[in-house]
């Protein structure tokens, strides 16, 4: 499941990075 709410909130270098994967991964999911 995407969680479009997530990349918004974070700012940290590692957790934005973290978000983007997880789009991309929500992507190929879908």
């Amino acid at each position: 499941m995407c969680v479009e709410n997530l990349c918004p909130e974070l700012r940290t270098d590692l957790k934005l990075v973290f978000c983007v994967f997880i789009e991309l991964f929500c992507i190929k999911m879908l």
